[in-house]
C-alpha cells in the first residue's frame, strides 16, 4: 500500500532567531479569522476573540541578517456582523511596533521582512 504523506517539522532554532508578537484589535469587531507566520508556515487561528495576541519565533529579522526572513499576520472579519468596522493588526519586535495596518474593509495584513545582502561564499577569483 502506497502512502503520499507530508510531514511538517518546526524549523531548527538559531541563535539569531527573533520572537515577535502578533496582535489583532478592534473597538467594535469581536471575532476574526487570523493567520500568522510561525517561522515555518502560516498558522490559522479561526474565530478568535478580539483583542488577540500571540508570540512566535521567526528567523533573524534584524538589519544585517544573513538570510531573508519575515513576520506576517492577517485578519479577516468580512463574515462578521460589521465588516466595515476598523480592525488593527500589529507586529512587535523587542516591544516596538514594526508594522501596523488599520482598515475597515473586512480584511487587513502586516508583513515585516528583511532581505539579505550577506554572501556566504567568497567572491570568485579574478
Amino acid at each position: 500500500m502506497a502512502c503520499a504523506c507530508a510531514l511538517s517539522f518546526p524549523a531548527a532554532a538559531h541563535a539569531d532567531d527573533k520572537t515577535v508578537t502578533y496582535e489583532v484589535v478592534s473597538s467594535t469587531v469581536t471575532t476574526a479569522n487570523v493567520q500568522y507566520w510561525d517561522g515555518t508556515e502560516m498558522q490559522p487561528a479561526d474565530g478568535v476573540t478580539l483583542p488577540w495576541k500571540v508570540d512566535a519565533t521567526v528567523g533573524d529579522i534584524s538589519r544585517g541578517a544573513k538570510t531573508p526572513n519575515h513576520a506576517e499576520v492577517k485578519a479577516n472579519w468580512s463574515a462578521s456582523a460589521d465588516p466595515d468596522s476598523a480592525v488593527t493588526v500589529r507586529i512587535y519586535l523587542n516591544d516596538k511596533v514594526v508594522c501596523q495596518s488599520v482598515t475597515g474593509t473586512g480584511e487587513t495584513d502586516c508583513n515585516y521582512a528583511t532581505f539579505s545582502t550577506y554572501l556566504d561564499a567568497a567572491p570568485p577569483k579574478a
